[in-house]
């Protein structure tokens, strides 16, 4: 396995690879699809939990997994900043995809919270020109399909009283007090577009932090352009729950098991028919 962490040109970003050995025999090497993970954090930092523990599970899955540690920390971390962390990262993918025997064709974003916003930013402006030039870059491979995990959607335009709301809005938009124009910039409701990137979504009805009826919205948004889209909304698993088993709980318990943790099989289900 090549691992190695890849510095980019975008504020502090970085980029790290799990890439499989291209030798399944003694006698072929075999290409392989890949994966970029962006974690959440709030825009304030990447979550563990959301990190290495996905990556190592799609290195199971036969892919080559690379984890984007886009912009965070306010002057950072506001749009487009972290979207144009993912632009470089495809660059760098496209450019060594023979080296690490790649398949262009099988290329996937998947993020987490804040990193699905990250994500969500990309399904949606994956060929805007101008972004596409401020990141540096001219073409990149086509991603084949866009995964969301309880996704940011969209923030308020009050910031109110919670400390981890602030520091989110800090990081976001340089502000407490953004103006209409800043929210609705990165509000994805509003990118929605008949270019839109087929999308794989899911959330838990109980979660705390992220209105699961925002992502409901940004769904029906997507099925009006009659993207391609599938949905899942859990009944129990909060937010944060990653993949939902022991290898990314809190708990030492070997045994626990989330039922959420079903949309593991779901995606895998899901990636087979595009």
């Amino acid at each position: 396995m090549i691992n190695r962490i890849i510095s980019l040109d975008e504020k502090k970003a970085s980029f790290e690879t799990f890439i499989i050995d291209e030798n399944i025999s003694s006698k072929k090497k075999k290409k392989r699809p890949a994966i970029i993970i962006c974690p959440g954090g709030a825009y304030i930092k990447h979550s563990h939990r959301e990190s290495e523990p996905i990556a190592l599970y799609f290195n199971g899955l036969g892919f080559h997994s690379f984890i984007l540690r886009y912009p965070i920390n306010e002057d950072n971390s506001q749009y487009p900043h972290p979207l144009l962390s993912l632009f470089q990262s495809l660059k760098i993918i496209r450019d060594n995809a023979k080296k690490w025997f790649v398949d262009t064709q099988r290329i996937y974003v998947v993020g987490f919270s804040a990193g699905g916003h990250v994500a969500g930013l990309f399904a949606n402006n994956w060929n805007n020109i101008k972004l596409k030039k401020k990141a540096g870059v001219n073409e990149i491979p086509k991603v084949k399909g866009v995964i969301m995990a309880y996704p940011l959607i969209k923030t308020s335009y009050d910031v109110g009283n919670n400390p981890l709301n602030q520091q989110a809005f800090k990081s976001m938009y340089g502000s407490l007090l953004p103006s209409i124009a800043q929210v609705d910039q990165i509000n994805l409701t509003k990118m929605v577009s008949n270019e839109s990137l087929p999308q794989f979504i899911w959330c838990c009805s109980d979660d705390p932090v992220l209105d699961s009826a925002d992502t409901i919205e940004y769904v029906n948004f997507l099925q009006k352009k009659h993207i391609n889209v599938e949905f899942h909304m859990f009944n129990l698993g909060a937010h944060g729950g990653a993949l939902g088993n022991f290898a990314t709980a809190d708990t030492e318990n070997e045994d626990y098991f989330n039922p959420f943790s079903a949309w593991t099989t779901l995606l895998v289900n899901w990636m087979k028919t595009l």
